[in-house]
């Protein structure tokens, strides 16, 4: 039984890390919701890992030091529009999303 157990470890794909955690399983990976409904742990996977699910994009901490929290005041919501619109932004803007709504709960991203 351990060999089987060994040998079916070493054949499973890791898993995405954006997809960890019992609550995702049960509701769907965490990049299905928006950034409103996702709760913190969600949002501090995408804050950590947008760049493996995006091709191509840059981790979030890249960009931490352009992020003012004035804006945010007004609610993330026009942030997050600016995100799921794309373009030459959308690593920047989702990032700044995920952040915006961290920053109004109350937490920093770890």
């Amino acid at each position: 039984i351990l060999y089987l157990m060994f040998n079916l470890t070493l054949t499973v794909a890791a898993p995405n890390p954006l997809e960890l955690g019992l609550e995702e399983r049960a509701r769907g990976s965490c990049t299905s919701y928006a950034h409103s409904q996702l709760d913190i742990e969600c949002l501090n996977k995408l804050w950590k890992y947008y760049h493996f699910y995006k091709s191509g994009w840059q981790h979030c901490n890249n960009y931490l030091s352009s992020f003012s929290t004035d804006q945010y005041k007004e609610g993330c919501q026009r942030i997050y529009r600016r995100c799921k619109r794309g373009g030459a932004n959308a690593n920047k803007n989702c990032c700044k999303s995920v952040h915006c709504h961290l920053w109004l709960s109350g937490k920093a991203p770890y």
